[in-house]
């Protein structure tokens, strides 16, 4: 599963909790899923928030950089 949205305009109805639902047992029924791990922006409120919800507890957290190389540089 990678970037898993859900559009602005329908954001708060649950289908981005129907989603994840349906992943996991997925993942767990049919593929033997014993541990599942995602990555998702710090910063991203409602994904963390659906996460965190649902069970999932952070375990590491990084940083990642990065620079427009379109902009010049001093």
């Amino acid at each position: 599963m990678s970037n898993l949205t859900v559009d602005p305009s329908q954001r708060g109805k649950g289908l981005g909790r129907m989603l994840l639902t349906v992943a996991l047992n997925y993942l767990s029924a049919q593929e033997g899923a014993v541990s599942i791990a995602l990555g998702v922006d710090g910063g991203a409120v409602a994904p963390v928030s659906l996460y965190r919800s649902m069970g999932f507890k952070p375990i590491r957290t990084i940083e990642i950089w990065e620079l427009n190389a379109a902009t010049p540089q001093p």
